[in-house]
């Protein structure tokens, strides 16, 4: 498999970076008000705190 991926990584890093871009828009509200951006510092500080924290 470590072969194969070697072979093609280029196009398969361009193929993964492409899924992961497409399906960004999918995650992003359509408006952004207060509430989203109170739960986006929200879940930053959360995952910085149990980062730290582990």
């Amino acid at each position: 498999m470590e072969r194969y991926y070697h072979l093609y990584q280029d196009f398969l890093s361009f193929l993964f970076a492409g899924l992961i871009l497409g399906s960004a828009r999918t995650l992003l509200p359509q408006v952004i008000n207060s509430g989203v951006v109170v739960a986006l510092l929200f879940g930053v500080l959360l995952v910085w705190y149990v980062s730290e924290k582990y």
